[in-house]
């Protein structure tokens, strides 16, 4: 597991630690103990937009999963700066083979577990009508994954060619 997926488990583990805080009988978790599991958005509900499944057991059965509901945030936070250009290279054929650069030029970490892997798609640079070497820029979509622990939402990225 990565530092990033370990740090979206561990914000996970504050949450339920903080809502239960008053609970007298509750013992908090530790960071690590839990396993999240069934992370799918939520439809037209007021106070929360996921819900997900953790337990703290080894190997847990179906029965042994408690749900946990929350927000996640826009991935509009993250990206804040979406017209910042990435230098488009030609080994760029999916947002998978983009992370690399997203997170430098954006300063996050995201992993293929927050984003949806789609193709570029982008046009040639001999079809652009001012020539091949006039500079051009293409805002490409960027969603994060249904499944993803933290982050929701879609924006978009700059490549520059």
């Amino acid at each position: 597991m990565s530092t990033v997926e370990q740090l979206h488990r561990d914000i996970l583990t504050d949450l339920i630690n903080g809502t239960n805080i008053h609970n007298p009988n509750f013992a908090a978790y530790a960071y690590g103990d839990l396993k999240f599991r069934r992370v799918r958005a939520v439809m037209n509900e007021e106070h929360y937009d996921t819900t997900a499944e953790f337990s703290s057991l080894e190997d847990p059965e179906d029965h042994q999963w408690r749900p946990l509901y929350y927000r996640r945030v826009s991935i509009t936070h993250f990206i804040r700066e979406p017209d910042i250009g990435i230098l488009y290279d030609p080994s760029y054929q999916s947002i998978y083979d983009l992370l690399p650069a997203i997170n430098a030029a954006h300063e996050v970490q995201f992993t293929e577990q927050d984003l949806q892997n789609t193709p570029l798609n982008l046009p040639s640079t001999e079809d652009h009508p001012f020539g091949p070497d006039c500079p051009m820029t293409y805002k490409v979509p960027l969603h994060a994954s249904p499944n993803a622990l933290i982050m929701r939402g879609s924006t978009y990225i700059t490549l520059t060619l």
